[in-house]
């Protein structure tokens, strides 16, 4: 998993990446966080997600996540995400365990998911 706030290269080497491994997209979902902890509802077949941090604060962060669910993801616990923030998810298990945690502003993430 990588985490971003370059997005141009992140993208640009997430999409070196699929034309190597032969992924194709094929699926979309916008996720809005709620405050609480959410998570993904995947595709059943997704193998690896590009997911983009969308949010009205444009400085500092606005979101925690968590690619596994030992433990829950909260204000204080997690990976920080900045707005426009780039996290590859590979493998299936962690794309259905993933969670994230609004910290900041009206935030969503863009997933696009890959086969």
């Amino acid at each position: 998993m990588r985490v971003s706030g370059d997005q141009s290269k992140s993208y640009l080497s997430a999409l070196e990446r699929l034309a190597k491994n032969g992924l194709n997209s094929f699926a979309y979902e916008k996720l809005e966080l709620t405050g609480g902890v959410d998570t993904l509802t995947p595709p059943a077949d997704a193998k690896y997600a590009i997911v983009v941090v969308e949010s009205t604060e444009l400085t500092g962060m606005v979101a925690r996540m968590l690619s596994n669910k030992s433990v829950p993801v909260s204000a204080t616990i997690g990976m920080p995400l900045i707005n426009f923030s780039v996290v590859e998810v590979i493998d299936a298990k962690n794309i259905t365990e993933v969670q994230f945690f609004l910290v900041a502003g009206t935030t969503a993430v863009n997933v696009e998911y890959f086969r």
